[in-house]
């Protein structure tokens, strides 16, 4: 929001504003002072955000390994940032090794990024494979995705008339059922 309206101001600066030349320079530099300043609060924050998230998943991704659960799935409260994602997706890996996991972010309004990792014994003991996982999950909402049998990943565009919570608990009904179905080894 903050990045909209700066961006309108940079245009009336330019098309509307009758001002000396100095001055115009002058307010589109102190215009991308601000907005360099709200890219790095922003990162800052979507950091925080990360942070904290990673704390629950990652105890809650021992414990299922500790309970002898081989799957999980998550849901995160993170944006679509594609570093916030990745770095999500290290740590479980490092915390679970022996854990296939599905994880969905829903910190945004109108898409949900999903990805899976899974491990290479359940792909050779269970035939579980992270883009079939991928694609089952994001079937019904025709979303786009794919990836190797080790990891995976897609993004579902949430219909207007629905919300982040309700795709998202349907996208984990349907990961749930793809780890019934039986498949071969």
């Amino acid at each position: 929001r903050m990045e909209a309206t700066l961006s309108q101001f940079r245009v009336e600066i330019d098309t509307q504003l009758v001002l000396r030349q100095v001055t115009k320079t002058e307010a589109r530099e102190r215009l991308d002072t601000l907005q360099r300043q709200l890219l790095t609060w922003k990162k800052k924050a979507v950091a925080a955000q990360v942070d904290a998230v990673l704390v629950q998943v990652l105890a809650e991704a021992r414990a299922r390994v500790a309970e002898g659960h081989t799957t999980a799935l998550f849901t995160l409260p993170i944006t679509s940032d594609a570093a916030a994602i990745k770095r999500t997706m290290d740590e479980v890996k490092k915390a679970a090794p022996t854990l296939s996991f599905l994880c969905m972010a829903t910190g945004e309004t109108d898409k949900i990024p999903v990805f899976a990792v899974v491990t290479e014994t359940a792909t050779q003991q269970r035939g579980l494979k992270a883009n079939e996982w991928i694609q089952a999950t994001m079937q019904q909402f025709q979303g786009r995705g794919g990836g190797k049998p080790s990891n995976a990943q897609g993004t579902v565009v949430v219909p207007a008339a629905g919300t982040v919570g309700e795709v998202a608990q349907q996208l984990q009904q349907a990961a749930d059922a793809f780890l019934l179905r039986p498949r071969a080894a």
